[in-house]
């Protein structure tokens, strides 16, 4: 670790600070190199010079001294606070540790769906009961990397995923680049952190035929809904259960919605040519209007908790005789990984498009994904049938006559 004298010397080797004037501004800007070594200008809001060179320097010093480390970032922020005040501006005020990820809570998730919302409240209550109640109400200026990554390891030695536990450091990561857009810290200390060194995440399995058939012998009327709309059209068990009759053009027999997932990111809703069984079963239903739910018990309703989407599938599963593959054995935080729920009909879905050759491009758009989507090819299953019916239109090698 650096004393400071080594911390006076390393930052002897950068430039120090130079200021510049714009001819339409009454404000001086600093010029200097960041944290991460970057040449950057910044107004000073500063009209006299002197005022306005020991802001800069602050920012230089405070800068060099983020290079160096922690402690050294630590000592910058009180050499700010020192210049600021002789500047006129009052103390440096940062927010705490803890103050700091309750604000961008606070700012960011108004912008994010109610799921999202309460993962995002989940990872930060996990990283905050994981930090000591000093560290929590020091500066968030001195949050240092080592103490991100202890805590994603430990999420792993807990019995979380590997990928679930990297998902985790993408949120805090995310939300230290708005504390650094706020100017709350002057880097991001997460942002060069690699994903854990773990196995790889496990991932859902296509239903077969035969247990698709199986499970719509057992759904009442509106799960037999929900099954056929994502065994068709890669539904996830949220957007179909909340479909109304407004995404259902009855003339062009067409379903219109925007994934909740994607919702951020699509401007126009995917428009998709429903399926004959699809088509057949909302011939049979009495015909809605409007805002009015398609499956109106199911409307609204989480997909978590007991009494959730979720749980209630399983127990239809149970009841059609469909065996649930489990995942790795895993202990403490966490459940065991079920290959196969409801989101499995995605699976299942994306899959028949490519067995009847359907292109790509028209796959990924029909699945609601971006046509450079790496996580679409996840979806996509060789099921034994498929590979039997290949394996038969190629032409034997040995016409019979080996025994």
């Amino acid at each position: 670790m650096l004393d400071l004298v080594d911390c006076l010397t390393f930052c002897l080797t950068f430039p120090m600070a130079t200021l510049w004037k714009h001819p339409n501004s009454r404000f001086w800007t600093a010029q200097y190199i960041d944290a991460d070594g970057k040449r950057v200008k910044k107004t000073t809001k500063q009209e006299e010079k002197k005022a306005a060179q020991r802001v800069a320097d602050a920012w230089e010093d405070a800068a060099s001294m983020g290079r160096a480390g922690e402690l050294t970032q630590a000592a910058g922020i009180r050499a700010i606070s020192r210049t600021m005040e002789v500047a006129g501006l009052g103390k440096l005020k940062t927010p705490s540790i803890q103050e700091a990820f309750d604000l961008w809570y606070s700012s960011r998730t108004e912008k994010r769906s109610a799921a999202t919302a309460t993962r995002y409240k989940a990872i930060k209550k996990s990283f905050c009961d994981f930090l000591p109640s000093k560290r929590l109400s020091a500066s968030i200026r001195s949050l240092t990397r080592k103490e991100i990554e202890q805590w994603r390891d430990s999420e792993i030695e807990s019995g979380k995923a590997g990928s679930s536990a990297d998902f985790g450091v993408t949120v805090i990561r995310g939300a230290l680049n708005w504390m650094q857009n706020e100017e709350l810290i002057l880097n991001n200390p997460a942002g060069g952190i690699d994903p854990s060194d773990v196995s790889s995440p496990e991932t859902r399995e296509p239903f077969s035929d035969d247990e698709v058939k199986r499970i719509l012998l057992v759904c009442d009327t509106e799960w037999l809904g929900m099954v056929l709309f994502s065994a068709w059209h890669s539904l996830r068990l949220g957007d179909a259960a909340s479909l109304t009759w407004a995404n259902i053009d009855t003339e062009k027999w067409t379903l219109s919605y925007i994934p909740k997932k994607t919702r951020r990111k699509l401007v126009d809703p995917l428009v998709l040519v429903l399926g004959v069984d699809v088509v057949r079963y909302l011939e049979n239903l009495p015909r809605g209007s409007g805002s009015q739910p398609l499956f109106p018990s199911l409307y609204g309703r989480s997909s978590g908790s007991h009494a959730g989407l979720s749980n209630e599938f399983a127990r239809l599963l149970s009841k059609a005789g469909v065996v649930i593959p489990k995942g790795r054995p895993k202990t403490g935080k966490g459940r065991q990984f079920s290959k196969k729920t409801f989101h499995s009909f995605r699976h299942f879905s994306l899959t028949r498009m490519v067995e009847v050759d359907i292109a790509p491009e028209t796959r990924r758009m029909m699945g609601g994904h971006s046509l450079n989507s790496t996580a679409h090819l996840k979806y996509l299953h060789m099921r034994p049938e498929a590979q039997r019916d290949a394996l038969a239109k190629m032409k034997t090698l040995t016409n019979g006559d080996e025994s």
